[in-house]
């Protein structure tokens, strides 16, 4: 990997996914007096959900790779249900997967040399 892809993918993970989030931060429902404001997001760690259903957080990219799965991190969007102008309690939601790119800023693993064939 080239140091401007990485470059290219932090600038993605840091500015252009919360542009693109909160381009639109207010849901407009169909129901009357009722909206939902986005307020935050997050980036998990490294997971992958298993055929039983549980989740594994002890995920590398080499395991991905051998196992033919995406290495990725969950998002997750805080949203804000008002009714009335009234907030409700905020609630958290997984919306989705972003792949993550070894060596970006997302990535939970050092990049020292001791560690680079864990990437591979």
């Amino acid at each position: 990997m080239t140091k401007h892809h990485i470059e290219s993918y932090n600038t993605f993970i840091t500015k252009i996914l919360k542009d693109i989030i909160f381009e639109e931060p207010v849901i407009e429902t169909s129901i009357p007096g009722y909206k939902v404001v986005i307020r935050n997001f997050r980036l998990g760690d490294p997971q992958v959900r298993e055929i039983d259903g549980s989740i594994n957080k002890n995920i590398t990219p080499m395991e991905c790779r051998h196992r033919d799965i995406t290495y990725a991190v969950p998002l997750y969007v805080t949203f804000v249900p008002y009714e009335n102008n009234i907030p409700e309690n905020p609630v958290e939601v997984l919306v989705g997967e972003i792949p993550l790119m070894i060596k970006s800023i997302k990535d939970p693993l050092p990049s020292d040399t001791g560690r680079v064939g864990k990437h591979r």
